[in-house]
């Protein structure tokens, strides 16, 4: 299958550098303080939403498109390079507004460098996206990889050399501009400036959907910092931003992964409904006993992970432990939801998955301010966590309706998954109580968890596992 061998390659590149993310993030977290966390943070939401204007969803048009030509490729790098341009423009004021909002000039500074991102990466746009279309993702996973090593190469040393908040923001910067250049190496088209009124419009039609839904999307993700941020303080924030970052940092992972290649091998098959449909379970199973198996091993190791992992040793970062357990529960949920979106814009029912991202920000706006004062960080999790989940009630009528998935397709899928996390946590738990909090106890807990779920998810699914993950054990051995 041509969809898993492409996981394959991807799943080499994810490999490493999910370990890197990993290894920089333990690096930092043990040299930064929950204050550095925050500044951060609060400037990467204004950055985050001006990123939505640098695409407009141009790269997805492009890969959508049956058909790509010159003239298509042209327009959509020219429209690129002038909303790089622009959004690049509108970090100026922002970056006074930020600084006002979280009253800390720094902020300003730290949201104008990792603005220059806006230009930077318009360099290697449509190599990128043109590698994706094609499915070409031996040579896509390169400049990935590469700019992964320059990130973690300069943050951790950096932040080992006393630069706090500042080994954040340059790693990200040099690991963007590695990135761009690399792509540009391997693809030596020629583009040139050129402005075609139709075609932008074509281009703009199919992506300014996306665009929007982008704009919800960035509220679900943002809303709950600036608020953490914005009413109290930073160190609050720098607590909720590592418990969301640990969280979220295996969904995002994966979901980064599965989209870059579901997204072009749906498309390809969008007329196909019953192909469509097998597809999407299959990889829904998937899916779902990795998120289940990734997110019970750290909601049970929670509190020996804040304290030896990050910590090294201390409880500096013991105040994340409840914020994180319960945004373990987000992550099996979004690595859920992933397939589902990817099938959607396939068949280009953009406008759906606006109107779902809308309504869950509608509630996380709604709910957030009251929860965060009620219960703080622990109670902005619990919103987040089930306004990303009111997205499913949204997309469930059109999984029924166009890819004919009803309730036993779904059971089927996911009960394996469910039930093999049930009981891996419980094993989970029972070690965690017999002996003593300490290295030894953590270590235990991981493997018994990992094995106790493997065989229970293996036995209820027949092992389909296996014969699914064989393309991509061996394109992993291509790939090295």
């Amino acid at each position: 299958m041509k969809v898993i061998e492409n996981i394959g390659y991807r799943s080499a590149a994810r490999l490493v550098t999910f370990s890197l993310q990993a290894g920089t993030s333990i690096v930092l977290a043990r040299h930064l303080s929950a204050r550095d966390y925050g500044i951060v943070g609060y400037a990467a939401i204004f950055v985050s939403f001006l990123a939505r204007f640098k695409d407009l969803g141009l790269g997805s048009a492009l890969v959508q498109r049956k058909a790509l030509d010159a003239r298509a490729t042209n327009t959509a790098w020219s429209l690129r390079v002038v909303l790089g341009a622009v959004a690049f423009c509108l970090a100026l004021p922002a970056s006074r507004l930020a600084a006002v909002g979280f009253g800390d000039r720094v902020v300003s500074s730290v949201l104008l460098v990792l603005s220059l991102d806006f230009l930077v990466s318009s360099i290697g746009f449509i190599p990128s996206f043109l590698m994706v279309r094609a499915l070409d993702y031996r040579r896509w996973i390169r400049p990935m990889i590469a700019a992964a090593v320059v990130r973690t190469a300069v943050a951790c040393w950096l932040a080992v050399n006393g630069f706090r908040f500042w080994s954040i923001v340059i790693a990200e910067l040099a690991s963007s501009l590695t990135q761009a250049v690399y792509f540009v190496c391997l693809d030596h088209r020629k583009l040139e400036f050129q402005w075609d009124k139709g075609m932008a419009r074509e281009l703009l039609r199919f992506g300014v959907p996306l665009f929007s839904s982008g704009l919800a999307i960035f509220v679900l993700f943002n809303a709950d910092n600036f608020i953490v941020g914005a009413v109290s303080g930073a160190v609050a924030l720098g607590y909720y931003a590592l418990a969301f970052n640990w969280g979220a940092i295996v969904c995002s992972s994966v979901s980064e992964l599965v989209h870059s290649v579901l997204f072009p091998a749906f498309a390809r098959m969008q007329h196909d409904r019953e192909r469509l449909r097998q597809s999407y379970l299959r990889v829904l199973e998937q899916l779902s006993a990795l998120g289940v198996l990734a997110y019970v091993g750290l909601f049970c190791c929670a509190r020996e992970f804040l304290v030896i992992v990050l910590g090294g040793g201390g409880a500096k970062w013991l105040p994340a432990c409840h914020a994180l357990q319960i945004l373990c529960i987000y992550g099996v949920m979004r690595l859920m939801l992933e397939p589902v979106g990817n099938v959607l814009i396939a068949m280009g029912r953009t406008r759906l998955i606006f109107r779902a991202n809308l309504i869950a920000a509608c509630c996380e706006i709604v709910l957030l301010y009251p929860a965060l004062v009620i219960g703080g960080i622990n109670a902005v999790a619990v919103v987040v966590t089930i306004s990303y989940g009111v997205s499913w009630l949204v997309f469930w009528p059109a999984v029924r309706d166009d890819l004919n998935v009803g309730i036993p397709d779904m059971k089927r899928m996911l009960s394996p998954a469910f039930t093999a996390g049930v009981g891996a946590w419980g094993a989970g738990a029972a070690v965690e109580s017999a002996l003593p909090f300490g290295i030894p106890t953590f270590v235990l807990m991981m493997v018994t968890i990992t094995l106790v779920f493997v065989a229970i998810q293996g036995w209820l699914s027949s092992w389909r596992w296996l014969e699914e993950w064989r393309p991509v054990y061996w394109a992993l051995v291509r790939c090295a």
